[in-house]
């Protein structure tokens, strides 16, 4: 499974990919984090031995060659699905890479309430 992120910045929906993505490690499967730009959660990510790709540019401007990379790691990694979360950047890389490779992709949708209660929770 693939999960795009607008950055690797502090914030909820980072906070929540990372303890979802820990609390899925026992089941098994493969994850990968790809965030179109950096910021200080991709230290958190590698070191919870999570694969993290920062692409380098979330601007508008760099969209088209983020979608060519993701497409490219969709298919050299043989993801199934690509999750986003529901920023408009980010989905519409996932949604792009998606239409270009045949993968699913799932929109992850949060509501801040829902964000300010995981982050009260999570200690980063």
């Amino acid at each position: 499974m693939l999960y795009v992120l607008p950055d690797l910045g502090v914030g909820g929906g980072q906070t929540i990919l990372l303890r979802t993505v820990q609390a899925a490690a026992p089941i098994g499967g493969s994850h990968l984090v790809v965030a179109l730009g950096d910021g200080p959660m991709r230290s958190v990510f590698e070191q919870a031995g999570i694969d993290t790709i920062v692409l380098g540019d979330r601007s508008p401007l760099a969209l088209p060659g983020a979608v060519r990379r993701l497409a490219r790691l969709v298919r050299h990694r043989g993801i199934e699905v690509i999750v986003s979360f529901n920023t408009p950047t980010d989905r519409t890389a996932a949604q792009l890479a998606g239409a270009c490779t045949g993968v699913p992709v799932v929109i992850w949708f949060m509501s801040v309430a829902i964000a300010l209660i995981q982050i009260g929770r999570a200690h980063v």
